[in-house]
């Protein structure tokens, strides 16, 4: 299962070996592969969510003591956050079949995780600032989707990254902005900045560092909510706005 975790058809087959052992994860799989084509009724669903209560800190290997906001898809661990990242974390098969992850703090060993191929399908990452280094330095090949909370890191560093390429989509988040990137063609980037109103009068016309600090010609589009906000956000942004 681990090395093939797309397979759905050996998923039934391991299921149903675990239901003749009576392995209550057989009747997960068996619950959530059901779910991909049609809602489950109301017992169903209760059902999925007990066994996961019961049984998701033991589905999970030595994952589940640094695992929280856990996901299971098809029986297996398909995305989670984590509280710490230890040494021996990149070394854990149940990684394989995780696609979406999130980590907000203890970057030391990040890096040896994405580079692991265990993590090997991994696709979205949302991340604290202090996590950016070992992200530009070591994400794997296949993340597409990539959400950052905070923004004391390199702005220019990251959309630099060869390791950022196949990345499309990019959400800078800080208290009262949202700052959604999606590629464009090559290089070019559509931005959408959400701004939230603030009771405070030094916070009124503030706007995100980043802004300032994005290449040049790196956007091919620019939209601004709210929409009176547009010209202040176009005068910070400058260069990077290419024409």
């Amino acid at each position: 299962m681990l090395d093939a975790p797309d397979d759905d058809g050996a998923r039934l087959v391991y299921a149903d070996w675990l239901q003749e052992r009576a392995d209550p994860r057989g009747e997960l799989i068996i619950l959530q592969l059901k779910k991909r084509t049609a809602p489950l009724s109301l017992d169903e669903a209760e059902r999925e969510a007990a066994l996961i209560e019961a049984h998701a800190d033991a589905w999970q290997g030595r994952l589940g003591s640094i695992t929280q906001f856990v996901e299971f898809e098809g029986g297996f661990l398909h995305g989670c956050s984590l509280r710490e990242v230890p040494v021996w974390a990149s070394r854990q098969p149940e990684w394989r079949t995780v696609r979406h992850l999130g980590v907000q703090r203890d970057a030391r060993f990040l890096g040896a995780l994405l580079e692991s191929e265990m993590l090997s399908r991994l696709t979205s990452l949302r991340i604290s600032d202090e996590c950016v280094g070992p992200v530009v330095e070591h994400a794997p090949d296949g993340l597409k989707t990539l959400v950052i909370d905070g923004s004391r890191f390199d702005v220019a560093a990251l959309f630099a990254s060869a390791r950022l390429a196949n990345v499309t989509h990019v959400e800078l988040r800080e208290v009262r902005q949202k700052l959604v990137f999606e590629r464009d063609t090559g290089a070019r980037w559509k931005l959408h900045v959400s701004l939230k109103p603030s009771p405070w009068a030094h916070e009124k016309k503030y706007v995100s560092k980043a802004l300032s600090a994005l290449p040049p010609a790196l956007l091919s589009e620019l939209t601004v909510t709210p929409a009176e906000r547009l010209s202040q956000v176009k005068k910070v942004v400058g260069a990077a706005l290419g024409r």
